[in-house]
């Protein structure tokens, strides 16, 4: 895309953006505006014509970006993200703070562009979340109503009008356990999020009459997780704790709230579940990536109806622990469960979904699974369940989904088949889609998204990852109001459930393979020289059939390993051109590699002869 174009776009929709959100709220937005940017988790893709961005510009702080700054983040050499979405988020000071949340595939490619029925793509306009009564009483709200405070001087701005505030979360390490005390000033919220904050013993100074109902805190590696101040929280019904936190202590505090039915604990330093045996009102357990290897605390827990153990270290004997009448949603991808631990599941007569992906079963647990009297989906994708084992299976209960691969939602040639749900009136331009949902499907859906997010986010630990998982529900739910033989939301619910243990599994993958890659790395350290001699060998030959300020530029910053920074006042240009230069440079450096190499070029190769024979090009 043009870049005149781009940014013509980029002004346009962020007028609109201020005119539309004015129309809801309140207060006067001001004219000044800064762009507060996420850029979404990266994922799979493989179509040519669709890449990840790679890297961003360092001398930028994206939560505060103006429209020049944020323009050179999203335009990459006539690249594009595939979508943008844009809001307005926060009033700071006299800045009107505009939320942008950017996929992180770009693409030169116009075609592939998200929203081109709004004219404008790849740019989609959102409202102000809206109250949950808004549709009864559709009046004008205040702004504050929903506060993301990612910096002291817009946590100011909220305490100065906490009596407005109803959900609002402290994001950064700016906020230590002054701070967080000063909470306290927030008598109507319900929801709190605490992201990447320094600590979270603070809470141990908040009044115990807090409205709060959901509580979400996720942490980084160097932070130590203090929970005993909980207990000042009697009214939480909802806790969810992510991240690396280092340790974790203070789970009694947990077990002693009287009303908490979801809990969520994705934190690899828990390897004890003893002082959750004292919560038997929990209805949902999420213990994901946990280091617990005995079940035995949850023995108690007889309301338990949903529980995912993925990536856990448990035997097949602890699930006698947990099985029982009652459990409607059970995980354990990722485990070293074997068909004698399938075995056990025969006592959980309400089991309606079961994920047993990448463990360790064969076709001998299926007879296990088919006895299930109430079972309605089970993943087997990753194990050593056949397909005609699958087969049978399905003749036998024709009802049952059956996954042995994971379920996708795109075309041939990678690309999403349909895009994103569009929100009625809540966006620059209605065109109804011909094979669009019942609209009641869609108003439900539309109503409830902020809670969906709040629900992702709770999970998974991260804004941006969420907003992806959402975005990539709706996308998914289109094809499938048929489907619903139940209340919507709870049906979709279960959509997002799967989508986040999904996401989990390929980020478990992930994590795997580099642990693999980085073990290989410590124990053969000459392959790195290999690999670098025979990269510069191949290097230093093709570099020649290119322009010979390319192969200036290859030479110097890929082969002598000079910054882009000194070769660009090496060569009197300026940074940004460098840049450009050598991704250029590379680009056409790829090409001629293809064609020299055929197609060991495109899986990678060592056992090259670039050294003793010129290429053919």
């Amino acid at each position: 895309m043009d870049r005149a174009l781009f940014a013509s776009r980029l002004e346009e929709v962020t007028a609109f953006a201020v005119r539309f959100a004015q129309r809801y709220v309140v207060e006067k937005l001001p004219d000044e505006v800064r762009f507060r940017t996420t850029i979404t988790a990266p994922q799979p893709c493989h179509r040519p014509d669709i890449r990840l961005i790679r890297t961003l510009p360092r001398r930028y702080d994206l939560r505060r970006l103006t429209t020049a700054q944020l323009l050179h983040v999203l335009w990459w050499e006539e690249c594009v993200p595939i979508w943008v979405n844009v809001s307005v988020g926060a009033i700071e000071g006299d800045t009107t703070i505009i939320d942008v949340t950017v996929r992180s595939h770009i693409t030169a490619n116009d075609a592939l562009l998200y929203h081109q029925r709004e004219k404008r793509p790849p740019f989609h306009v959102l409202g102000p979340p809206l109250p949950p009564t808004w549709d009864a009483a559709p009046v004008r709200f205040s702004l504050w109503r929903r506060v993301i405070a990612d910096s002291p001087a817009l946590y100011e701005g909220a305490i100065a009008n906490a009596d407005r505030v109803e959900d609002l979360t402290l994001r950064g390490r700016w906020c230590d356990d002054a701070a967080l005390a000063r909470a306290s000033s927030f008598t109507r919220a319900r929801d709190l999020t605490l992201e990447h904050t320094s600590g979270c013993d603070g809470l141990a100074r908040l009044n115990a009459a807090m409205p709060w109902l959901r509580l979400s805190i996720t942490s980084d590696a160097d932070v130590h997780l203090g929970l005993a101040g909980l207990t000042w929280l009697p009214g939480l019904e909802s806790v969810a704790i992510t991240g690396d936190a280092r340790s974790i202590d203070g789970l009694g505090a947990l077990a002693a709230l009287p009303r908490l039915t979801d809990l969520t604990l994705r934190v690899a330093a828990l390897d004890d579940l003893v002082q959750l045996a004292s919560a038997p009102s929990l209805t949902q357990l999420d213990l994901t990536g946990a280091r617990a290897t005995s079940l035995a605390p949850l023995a108690g827990l007889v309301a338990l109806e949903n529980l995912s153990l993925g990536g856990t270290r448990i035997a097949d004997a602890e699930l006698t622990h947990i099985t029982r009448p009652g459990l409607q949603y059970l995980s354990l991808e990722d485990t070293a469960i074997t068909d004698a631990g399938v075995a056990c599941l025969a006592r959980c007569a309400d089991l309606r979904c079961l994920g047993l992906e990448r463990t360790a079963i064969t076709d001998a647990s299926l007879p296990v699974v088919a006895a299930l009297p109430a079972l309605e989906r089970v993943r087997v994708s990753g194990t050593s369940v056949t397909r005609a084992a699958v087969a049978a299976l399905k003749e036998q209960r024709p009802a049952l989904e059956v996954f042995r691969r994971s379920p996708t939602n795109v075309g041939p040639a990678g690309v999403m088949i349909r895009g994103p749900l569009r929100p009625p009136g809540m966006h620059m331009h209605e065109h109804p889609t011909p094979d669009a949902p019942p609209p009641a499907i869609v108003e439900v859906l539309v109503a409830n998204h902020r809670e969906f997010l709040r629900y992702v986010e709770r999970r998974v630990g991260d804004r941006a990852t969420a907003e992806e998982i959402v975005q990539e529900a709706f996308v998914r739910s289109l094809d499938r109001g048929d489907e619903i033989r139940e209340s919507v939301i709870g049906w979709f619910y279960r959509v997002l459930r799967n989508a986040v243990i999904d996401h989990q599994r390929r980020q478990a993958v992930a994590n795997r393979r580099l642990d693999a890659f980085a073990a290989e790395l410590e124990t053969q350290p000459e392959a790195d020289e290999e690999l670098t001699r025979v990269a510069c060998q191949c290097v230093a030959q093709l570099a020649d059939t290119l322009k010979p300020e390319y192969a200036d530029a290859l030479r110097r910053i890929e082969v002598d390993g000079v910054a882009v920074k000194d070769y660009a006042e090496a060569t009197g240009i300026t940074a940004s051109n460098a840049g450009v230069r050598i991704f250029r440079a590379r680009e056409a450096l790829r090409k001629q590699v293809a064609r020299a190499c055929g197609t060991c070029a495109d899986h990678g190769c060592l056992d090259c002869h670039c050294g003793s024979a010129p290429h053919a090009v």
